[in-house]
Parts: C-alpha cells; sequence; structure tokens
C-alpha cells in the first residue's frame, strides 16, 4: 500500500488484513506514524463479499458501550438457545464441544465488574472513534454530509448525503424497569457523562412517532432515544 510513510522512512512493518472501510483507515493511520503497511484483500479490490468482513451496519453507534454478557445471563442462555425464533440458535455440531470453553469464559465474564469494566473499556473507544476517522475522510476528499454521488449504491440515492444522521432508537422492554435504568447510568458513566451522550427515555407514542411502522406490541416498552446516533 502506497503512501507517505509507507516507503524508505518506515522503520516498523504492519500486516492489516480486510480492506474494508475499518481496515483501510487502520492501515492510513499505521502509515501516519511510520509503519510500512501491507494491506491483504481476497479480491481483486476492496470491499464487497470476498474481503475479510462485510455486511456491517455502518453505524457510528457510540453510545454501544454495554456488552452482550450480562449478570444472569447463565440462567438465561438455555431459552434463549431452544427458542426458535430467537436472537440466540445454535446448530447442533461436533464443533460446539470445542466451542465449550470460550463459553465458559463468556458466562464468566458476565460477572457484574467484569461488565463494568468491559463498558468503560469500550466507552474509552467510542468516545474518540469518531474524530479518529475525520482523518481518513479527509485524506479521501469526502464530505460525508455531502452527497454520495458516483459512490451511491444505485441511481436513486445519488443525491443523498453520506451519513444519514436521523439518530437511534434502543427498543427496550420497560424503559422505566429498575434494570433499564442501572444499565442506561452505565451506559452514561462509561462515556463520561451526559455530556459526550445525548440519550432520552420515550415511552410507546414517542417509539412509534420515529418508527410507525413497528407493531404497537414491539414499542410497548419505550426506548432509549439516542438523537446523535447515525
Amino acid at each position: 500500500m502506497s503512501g507517505p510513510a509507507a516507503g524508505r522512512g518506515a522503520k516498523h512493518a504492519a500486516v492489516v488484513v480486510g480492506g474494508g472501510f475499518v481496515g483501510l483507515s487502520s492501515a492510513l493511520h499505521l502509515q501516519r506514524v511510520g509503519f510500512r503497511v501491507t494491506l491483504m484483500e481476497a479480491g481483486d479490490v476492496v470491499g464487497g463479499r470476498q474481503s475479510a468482513s462485510n455486511g456491517n451496519a455502518g453505524t457510528f453507534a457510540q453510545y454501544a458501550c454495554i456488552p452482550v454478557q450480562r449478570p444472569g445471563l447463565w440462567a438465561e442462555a438455555p431459552g434463549l438457545i431452544m427458542n426458535p425464533r430467537g436472537a440466540l440458535r445454535v446448530a447442533p455440531s461436533p464443533h460446539l464441544l470445542k466451542m465449550a470453553p470460550w463459553a465458559l469464559g463468556f458466562l464468566a465474564s458476565s460477572d457484574p465488574d467484569r461488565v463494568r469494566d468491559t463498558a468503560y473499556a469500550l466507552g474509552s473507544i467510542l468516545r474518540l472513534a469518531e474524530d479518529g476517522y475525520k482523518g481518513a475522510w479527509d485524506h479521501a476528499g469526502i464530505d460525508i454530509d455531502g452527497p454520495m454521488g458516483k459512490y451511491a449504491p444505485n441511481d436513486a440515492t445519488r443525491s443523498d448525503a453520506f451519513a444519514a444522521r436521523n439518530g437511534y432508537i434502543l427498543l427496550q422492554k420497560d424503559v422505566h424497569s429498575r434494570g433499564a435504568r442501572e444499565t442506561a447510568e452505565l451506559r452514561l458513566a462509561a462515556l463520561g457523562g451526559p455530556a459526550h451522550l445525548n440519550m432520552e427515555a420515550i415511552d410507546a407514542s414517542g417509539v412509534l412517532e420515529l418508527e410507525p411502522n413497528l407493531s404497537e406490541d414491539a414499542a410497548r416498552g419505550g426506548a432509549w432515544w439516542f438523537k446523535d446516533g447515525w
């Protein structure tokens, strides 16, 4: 990969696997601090289904610092696995035996102190993520609030901006429950408080006003509304 620090003056070597947005940005930042970077990609061009990572949500989710694991998950796991329509489905396979050590470690990390440590670690990264990408956009000459033009996925979206600043809602079973409040407090603390995270509890009517195509049952418990999500 060519670049200002990729040649004779680079003193260290680094390999980046995957030419998606994260891979290219990582390679660019490594070059800037003096690394000689090799970018590995399976296809002839970067991105696409042949890449190391594809189909990502593409959201800038500063609020997403709460880990999947949580206290009490071990008691919920069997029900989640057995539910054919649930979010967690495990197909019978001999490979499950090899996954056992990982699964035990995952459940062990559901300890309240470890969940808190993970949330703070993620929060420290997410607070800096958006500013960290600005250098990549500037390097590419992209105004993310300008129209996509030739970079749009289809002709109908050419005039749309790269950044869709529409906010994000996180549905809850009961946004006013003790558990939801405790999770919200941890989220705020891990991200540095309200000055760094704009979040608001909204009821079912507020959810349906933002997303009228949701069912009343889905919106029943309300949601956390992150106005700056995009």
